[in-house]
């Protein structure tokens, strides 16, 4: 903890596969991160999502509208749907829809960096988390270097049970690398923002050292 707040980091570099990770294991509700499960609930279907499914999912990612991962999360079969496209991803860390609502899914940093990887695989969600709107684009984009493109997804809540203190997290891809960065415990929104950019941005730097010394001894970390 950190003055009150909880924070936890995973981060791959897929250039050398040199992973950081600060308590990646800790759960914490989902809020709208859950969102880009139900994108690749969606696309890991038979069929692919027809036109109204597609609106929708553009909505709940570029908005991050919530009446739209209502509907879907009931078309991929709610929390025993998105459960089963869990296991097969080796979420070991998530449970889905806690008390019936998709933003109480409970996650890890871990499970949202090996969830993100799998997602991206198809380039139809990488164009939906590459329209995100300015003003929801902020979070694991602080860790991207002059260039870099930037896929990413953030999530934000508050509830009454944790004294009206807020949880946010970023997760996304900012180069070659693959972070998630979340946390709860702050007073506003604003300051869980600002820490979640400070937080990205130092692990980016930790792990391009990281990355940089297996580079050089010619090692690649599994």
């Amino acid at each position: 903890m950190l003055g009150g707040v909880r924070y936890s980091v995973a981060a791959v570099d897929h250039r050398t596969g040199r992973r950081y990770e600060h308590r990646p294991g800790v759960r914490y509700e989902s809020a709208s991160l859950v969102k880009v499960d139900i994108v690749g609930a969606l696309l890991a279907r038979g069929t692919p999502p027809n036109e109204e499914q597609w609106t929708l999912a553009k909505a709940m990612i570029a908005t991050s509208d919530n009446a739209a991962a209502s509907a879907l999360w009931e078309a991929v079969g709610g929390d025993s749907g998105l459960g089963s496209y869990g296991k097969g991803l080796e979420l070991s860390g998530t449970a889905y829809g806690a008390h019936g609502w998709w933003g109480l899914t409970l996650t890890t940093a871990r499970d949202r960096v090996r969830l993100l990887d799998a997602v991206l695989a198809d380039g139809t969600a990488a164009r939906l988390l590459a329209e995100v709107l300015p003003e929801q684009a902020w979070g694991v984009s602080a860790a991207a270097r002059d260039g870099e493109p930037v896929l990413l997804k953030n999530g934000w809540d508050t509830r009454a049970a944790d004294g009206d203190r807020w949880a946010v997290h970023s997760v996304g891809r900012v180069g070659p690398v693959t972070m998630a960065v979340m946390s709860d415990g702050h007073a506003t929104r604003a300051d869980g923002i600002a820490f979640v950019a400070r937080t990205a941005r130092r692990a980016r730097q930790r792990l391009d050292r990281l990355s940089r010394g297996f580079a050089a001894s010619g090692f690649v970390a599994t």
